[in-house]
């Protein structure tokens, strides 16, 4: 049993499908849209559409090589720079992904956890930023199921409460080394207190977060202390965004 990444990662591309690369690909996936598709203005109004009021462009970058006309041995560098907007920016139509819906019973769980960080639908990956205090993940229509996508929300909202303004976790600062004991740790009281939470929900938990706990407990020599520590943080965690 092995731990698969359940939402398709988006990578930013423009109107024809052609992917952003280099330096345009890390400025526009930092973009806090769901959508990844990104145009021109000119392209925009072109197919038709217009965009907001009062919305922003996102720069990208453009470069190449030009070779001088009066010299044959000489090359001059082109660099320069335009902006593109995001389709959600727009009034144009957005391309669907899984037809995914948004369920009561994980809702209410959200709702519940009163000073919750905000909560931003990024393409790309999910994780919980201590210093920004924000969680992000991909739009529900990008994973497999509903329950996949609570189940990665319900992770990072748990890595939340660990904040020095909640429960101040002991050995949480968000600052830890990926593979750490300290890191494994953390990814483990996530893990648990996301179970915990699909299970209130009466969402199918899956073997996937069975497989993402075992994997964590290897890195922590499979100490079943650890596991037991790791579940009773979990629980607390849990019961602070229900607010108990």
């Amino acid at each position: 049993m092995t731990w698969k990444q359940l939402w398709k990662k988006k990578q930013a591309t423009n109107f024809q499908g052609r992917k952003y690369t280099g330096i345009n690909r890390a400025l526009l996936c930092a973009a806090p849209y769901g959508c990844n598709i990104f145009a021109s203005y000119k392209q925009i109004l072109d197919a038709g559409g217009q965009v907001k009021r009062g919305e922003k462009g996102w720069p990208v970058i453009f470069w190449k090589i030009l070779q001088d006309k009066e010299d044959a041995t000489k090359t001059i560098p082109l660099l320069r720079y335009y902006c593109v907007f995001n389709l959600e920016q727009t009034n144009m139509d957005i391309p669907k992904g899984n037809d995914n819906i948004e369920i009561v019973e994980a809702e209410n769980v959200i709702k519940c956890y009163a000073n919750k960080p905000e909560i931003k639908h990024n393409m790309g990956e999910c994780f919980y930023s201590p210093l920004s205090d924000y969680v992000s993940v991909p739009p529900i229509d990008s994973f497999t199921t509903s329950s996949e996508y609570y189940v990665g929300l319900f992770h990072e909202l748990v890595h939340s409460t660990g904040h020095k303004s909640r429960l101040n976790r002991p050995g949480f600062d968000g600052l830890a080394m990926l593979g750490s004991e300290s890191y494994s740790r953390e990814e483990l009281v996530a893990e648990c207190g996301a179970a915990y939470l699909m299970s209130l929900t009466g969402l199918d938990a899956s073997d996937n977060q069975a497989a993402y706990i075992k994997s964590w407990m290897k890195h922590l020599k499979n100490d079943k202390g650890d596991l037991i520590v790791g579940m009773g943080k979990a629980e607390r965690a849990v019961d602070y965004i229900l607010g108990r």
